[in-house]
């Protein structure tokens, strides 16, 4: 579980200078949305996403950011997609996406973890 001071101290040693952060509640979700060196204006937010515009240096939108959390059960997964699509169809600008997508639907695609097998070393 990390909580917002969590967050923002992992921030700060990772060097990023402005940024919004998002608790977990429980063991799920937490997000983290930071950056340095560009002015960026965050639209939107919840507990699966974090929507930001990126200025240029008139202080136009130049282009969008989105962190995704996504959906985390199996019969939840559409709803991501969902999102991603919404917020796709709100903008005219380039998009980009980013995240966990929470997209393994077989344990057989996962990669590290709890539910992970060690590797037979000869």
């Amino acid at each position: 579980m990390l909580d917002a001071l969590a967050l923002e101290l992992v921030r700060s040693r990772c060097g990023f200078t402005n940024g919004l952060c998002l608790p977990s509640k429980g063991r799920l979700g937490g997000l983290g949305f930071w950056w340095r060196d560009v002015e960026v204006h965050i639209k939107a937010y919840s507990s699966n996403f974090v929507y930001g515009e990126v200025l240029d240096n008139t202080g136009n939108p130049s282009w969008a950011a989105v962190g995704i959390y996504g959906w985390p059960e199996t019969v939840n997964k559409h709803q991501t997609w969902n999102l991603m699509r919404a917020l796709k169809n709100s903008t005219s600008l380039p998009l980009v996406f980013f995240g966990d997508y929470n997209e393994i639907l077989h344990a057989g695609e996962k990669d590290g973890g709890p539910n992970c097998r060690e590797a037979q070393v000869s």
